[in-house]
């Protein structure tokens, strides 16, 4: 297992086989969980919010995105913008005590019914 070999943190890349909740209960390692730039295309602000705060719920230790040209426009600016404002209100709110199961609250119904049976599609 990863904690058998000493591994003290986890980036498991981009799979559509793998997700926060799997990861959270198979190891004890912390994990990050990543927004690629290409999912972008398909998601709103709201539901780059919903990402960031489903993966932090679902036991995500850090969340991170890639940044690539085809974010360089206004639209891209946004939801990026989107995704570094949600991650900042997640931190404080974790930082303030708030439980994980209480940040899968700020996920809309949409975000819901699409993280993480629906994504990435």
């Amino acid at each position: 297992s990863l904690q058998d070999v000493g591994l003290s943190y986890f980036d498991p890349s981009i799979s559509h086989k793998l997700d926060p909740p799997m990861l959270r209960d198979e190891m004890q390692v912390p994990f990050g969980w990543r927004l690629g730039s290409f999912h972008y295309q398909d998601m709103d602000e709201e539901l780059v919010r919903d990402f960031l705060f489903q993966a932090a719920a679902d036991g995500a230790s850090s969340l991170f995105t890639i940044i690539e040209g085809t974010l360089s426009n206004d639209e891209g600016h946004d939801k990026v913008m989107a995704f570094k404002k949600a991650g900042e209100e997640a931190e404080r709110l974790l930082a303030e005590g708030c439980s994980r199961q209480k940040l899968g609250s700020y996920v809309t119904e949409h975000g819901k019914e699409r993280f993480w049976d629906y994504f990435p599609e």
